[in-house]
């Protein structure tokens, strides 16, 4: 199935989806400003800075002394931030620089995994479709691990500090090594963030949820290569529905617009319906 990310024949489009996006068209695939500390305007030094549609990037967390990775929300495409400060003394030639860079969904997948060749950055969790074929369960242990100093981030940065504790990773029970099990992951994330139902009846816990949960899709359309279905069925059966809200997922999910999630949904459904089928067959055959 095709997601965000894609392989073969659908490539050259996915490389291509800025050139129709109103925020990626207006940006080159290099983005370079510098602020001077004192200008030397005789020296053709002035100030200047990054395009507006920069500012309508949106921030990617990565792992701890990784790379500053921007994604539009409008097509997916991919960038890479980085700035720099140079002090010269004497003060006259110091300044400010900002790049921004656009990348391929395999570099941006590269910066995600943390490798190492790109700046010496300590190394983060190894992504699934780079992990052996024969270790599947190290290999989900280092996404839901990923997923989990994920969640712990955006819990910290919203000064939530009550779901600290609880989140898996936290103190006591839940801070044993990760589950290699997303729906047993699931059940740990749905605890610790709706314990009951009524908090979505708050729309700004609501819109933290939100956020949360859109950087996890990003995430996991990275390291799945645009075909997360299978881990977000088992998020979907783990996070269950309430009697007045239904499914509760989709409300956290981002809104079917998104780049690459109405396919990524369709299957979520094409499994869901196959394990219910599954079950019922299976209950017709035991006579329940």
């Amino acid at each position: 199935m095709s997601g965000d990310l894609m392989d073969g024949d659908d490539a050259p489009r996915a490389r291509g989806r800025h050139r129709g996006c109103a925020t990626c068209s207006s940006l080159r695939a290099y983005e370079r400003a510098v602020q001077y500390v004192q200008a030397d305007e005789t020296a053709g030094e002035t100030d200047d800075r990054l395009p507006e549609a920069v500012g309508r990037l949106r921030g990617v967390p990565t792992f701890r002394g990784g790379p500053d990775l921007m994604r539009c929300p409008e097509c997916g495409t991919w960038y890479l931030y980085e700035s720099a400060y140079e002090f010269l003394i004497g003060f006259g030639g110091s300044y400010d620089e900002q790049t921004v860079t656009r990348l391929s969904d395999a570099e941006a997948l590269d910066h995600l995994g943390g490798s190492t060749s790109a700046g010496g950055h300590a190394r983060g969790p190894e992504a699934p479709s780079t992990a052996p074929a024969d270790d599947e369960d190290a290999t989900a242990r280092a996404a839901i691990g990923y997923a989990t100093r994920m969640a712990r981030a955006h819990a910290a940065r919203a000064g939530r500090d009550a779901l600290l504790a609880a989140l898996p990773g936290g103190d006591g029970a839940a801070g044993r090594e990760p589950t290699p099990s997303w729906f047993l992951f699931g059940l740990n994330l749905a605890g610790a963030l709706i314990p009951h139902t009524d908090v979505l009846d708050d729309p700004d816990y609501v819109a933290f949820l939100r956020g949360l949960f859109a950087d996890l899709f990003d995430f996991l359309v990275v390291v799945y290569r645009g075909d997360p279905a299978q881990e977000l069925a088992e998020l979907y059966r783990a996070f269950g529905s309430g009697i007045r809200c239904g499914p509760v997922l989709p409300l956290l999910l981002p809104a079917g617009a998104r780049p690459g999630i109405a396919p990524v949904m369709a299957e979520v459904h094409r499994i869901l319906e196959a394990l219910y089928e599954d079950e019922r067959r299976r209950q017709d055959q035991m006579g329940y």
